[in-house]
């Protein structure tokens, strides 16, 4: 099967210090251009310290799967700081997130609510390698929520042979916007 791709071209609003993201911030579900069943609502908000995500799972989240991650619910962040939609770079990162999980370089959050769970994350420029908004006005970023054998759903390309991954010419385009 071939990846369904189509162009995304949107924007990241600015999250100002000490603020928390809002329904402004909520970038535009793609589970409608996909054909995938709509199971979450995401947040992106970028400031100076790094970029900052909520993701509102209506599932609650049963097993997960540190060996293959989509075998059970998990959540992976593509970005690329330089937004170069061709090869990977040093700047293209990779982040997987596993709910109740912990992480040595990343803060995130998991919190159980009476839809299913809310994952907050905060990537600091420590992590982003090459993310300065000062000089680069976009960034390249896509997302897959996987909940095992209940399917995904991914931001801008709905894969399941395409290894979404490695290939950042199939990220979104999303201008940080203030």
């Amino acid at each position: 099967m071939h990846a369904q791709t189509f162009e995304v071209l949107g924007g990241c609003l600015y999250l100002p210090k000490g603020r928390s993201l809002r329904r402004a911030h909520a970038l535009d579900p793609t589970p409608s251009l996909t054909g995938e069943e709509r199971f979450a609502d995401v947040a992106l908000g970028w400031n100076e310290e790094g970029l900052h995500v909520r993701i509102d799972v209506e599932n609650p989240y049963g097993q997960v799967n540190c060996e293959n991650v989509h075998l059970g619910d998990a959540v992976e962040l593509f970005i690329d700081t330089s937004d170069a939609k061709g090869e990977l770079t040093p700047h293209c990162h990779h982040f997987t997130f596993l709910p109740g999980g912990v992480s040595n370089e990343v803060r995130f959050t998991t919190t159980t609510t009476e839809r299913g769970y809310l994952l907050e994350i905060h990537l600091p420029t420590q992590v982003l390698r090459g993310y300065d908004p000062e000089t680069s006005e976009r960034i390249g970023f896509s997302y897959r929520i996987s909940r095992g054998p209940l399917g995904a759903q991914h931001f801008c390309c709905c894969t399941s042979s395409e290894d979404l991954a490695t290939k950042p010419s199939l990220w979104a385009s999303l201008w940080l916007e203030r």
